[in-house]
């Protein structure tokens, strides 16, 4: 097992062994890798949406996806007023990782919804 914390802060928990061994089995079999659900939400309500950080810099939700880490997360990419990117934990759905909830309930402190017409 490695668990790794990653610059965005992000934690990473997998057995990269057995992973690489199910990938591969599930592709040669033709089944697939993902979760049909997991992936771009195209038509989710908060895409455009303008958020202020409490530092008062603006941020735009480019996009939002469903994305997995020992449980179900929705993830939004932000675009800065320079372009610059972040990733942020909109919701924890199900996810049973504490740093996961963590990331979700500073996105809900840190961020204010400013327009999203």
């Amino acid at each position: 097992m490695v668990i790794t914390q990653q610059r965005n802060g992000f934690f990473s928990e997998v057995n990269i062994g057995h992973w690489l061994l199910v990938r591969q089995e599930r592709e040669r079999q033709g089944i697939p890798t993902r979760h049909p659900s997991r992936g771009l939400v195209a038509d989710h309500p908060l895409t455009g949406a303008i958020f202020r950080k409490a530092n008062g810099k603006l941020y735009t939700v480019e996009s939002v996806r469903n994305d997995w880490l020992a449980g179900w997360l929705e993830v939004a990419t932000l675009r800065d007023e320079q372009g610059s990117h972040a990733t942020v934990v909109l919701r924890n759905v199900s996810s049973i990782s504490e740093a996961m909830s963590r990331l979700a309930d500073t996105f809900a402190s840190d961020f204010t919804l400013v327009s999203n017409d």
